[in-house]
């Protein structure tokens, strides 16, 4: 069984977005969970490891939908059996999207 590795609070998102790699056409993914600094998801095709790129996404925070837009980066890739689930850093989060994840997390 596995452990754990990633320390920050996460809760569970589950809802479609938008991921679009530096040098690569838009991609639909799919959110499996969020945290203060990052989101997991999956997509269809395999991610490099550092790749930068944008996510976008919309979620239910007090009660109203909040769009978040903003610059992630691959931390691991790796083959699961819905496509490839890739965890994503946040880079640069401006402090009203870092605020709105808080919101929700809590």
């Amino acid at each position: 069984m596995s452990v754990e590795q990633r320390q920050p609070p996460r809760k569970i998102l589950r809802t479609r977005a938008m991921l679009v790699m530096d040098g690569a056409a838009a991609v639909a993914a799919h959110t499996l969970d969020i945290g203060a600094s990052g989101v997991a998801a999956v997509v269809d095709e395999a991610l490099a490891v550092g790749h930068k790129g944008r996510i976008v996404f919309e979620m239910l925070v007090d009660g109203k939908l909040q769009l978040v837009d903003g610059q992630v980066a691959a931390n691991y890739c790796i083959l699961s059996h819905d496509g490839f689930k890739v965890g994503l850093q946040f880079v640069n989060l401006d402090s009203a999207m870092a605020n709105a994840i808080s919101r929700y997390l809590h």
